[in-house]
């Protein structure tokens, strides 16, 4: 039975989007047993097509329709381990967490290299399944865009490339779980600008992972961090920050919007649980299954409760 509310149906589908194997099949894998209760959730109306590419197959998203009109969503990352502290570092040094313009879409704007190009691996599928499924809908369609920690990130940068590009699809609502930042202040202003009304990211207490490429303030309070110390990040060459609209969880259940004193209290706390060597807990609180904080309170009931 399909989930009772909207965020949960596409929570549900950011869970499925990691059944997708390295082949792109989903329907009949073995794999998709464990995510069954999440596909019964979405409530789709027909088998949703799968599309994988990149190294590995690290880059994946499913098209599918349902009774609240095409979902796309996005897999996160399957290799990111916030237990490790190597693996955070790396993260922050990668290579591709360059800022790179995408003049083709929008100038003045930079979106992060990584990111863009796990959306260009995938790009050429899945915009014309969207494309086909819209129009099986009739002009009342409606595209809803999600994915969770990686994922939510792609599904911003999905929204705005079919927003600015020739496609010229708006996306109805874009909700994310956990989703690390895609862009630069310029690009979030610009995103703001389309999409303030029908976007929203979900973050649960010390998830790490949404204060992601750090801002400089992030970078400057990590320092205090001895494994992050150690290492040479360039301060100067990051600029990112998160789109709107925040929808923050915290360990009681209370939900609350965005503020700068938020802010500081939340990176305050994780870089406390850092320094203490606390990276299970920041760990678990990225989790977006059953039994974790964003499940738990975005599906409160109709989902894991079954």
């Amino acid at each position: 039975m399909p989930a009772p509310t909207l965020e949960c149906r596409l929570l549900a589908a950011s869970n499925v989007a990691y059944a997708i194997s390295q082949t792109g099949d989903l329907a009949t894998q073995p794999k998709l047993t464990q995510y069954q209760q999440y596909f019964d959730g979405i409530g789709f109306t027909g088998t949703p097509k799968a599309f994988v590419d990149g190294p590995a197959g690290i880059n994946a998203c499913l098209v599918g329709t349902n009774a609240d009109g095409v979902i796309l969503a996005f897999r996160g990352t399957t290799s990111f381990d916030l237990r490790n502290p190597k693996s955070i570092l790396d993260w922050l040094s990668d290579f591709d967490a360059r800022q790179i313009a995408v003049p083709e879409i929008l100038a003045g704007v930079e979106v992060h290299e990584g990111f863009w190009k796990a959306l260009n691996f995938v790009w050429d599928e899945l915009l014309p399944e969207v494309i086909a499924q819209l129009a099986a809908l009739g002009n009342d369609a409606r595209l809803l865009i999600t994915g969770h920690s990686k994922g939510g990130a792609m599904a911003q940068l999905a929204a705005f490339r079919l927003a600015y590009s020739q496609a010229q699809i708006r996306a109805a609502r874009i909700y994310t779980f956990a989703a690390a930042r895609a862009g630069d202040r310029v690009f979030v202003q610009a995103y703001n600008k389309e999409f303030q009304d029908v976007s929203i990211r979900y973050e649960f207490a010390e998830d790490m992972v949404p204060h992601l490429p750090p801002s400089v303030e992030f970078l400057k309070l990590l320092q205090g961090f001895p494994e992050v110390a150690k290492e040479p990040v360039a301060l100067d060459k990051l600029d990112y920050e998160s789109v709107k609209t925040l929808r923050y969880i915290d360990r009681d259940g209370h939900i609350s919007g965005d503020s700068f004193l938020l802010e500081i209290k939340r990176l305050g706390r994780i870089v406390k649980l850092l320094t203490q060597g606390k990276l299970k807990q920041i760990g678990d609180d990225h989790a977006i299954g059953c039994g974790g904080g964003y499940a738990t309170n975005v599906c409160p009931r109709g989902l894991c409760d079954e």
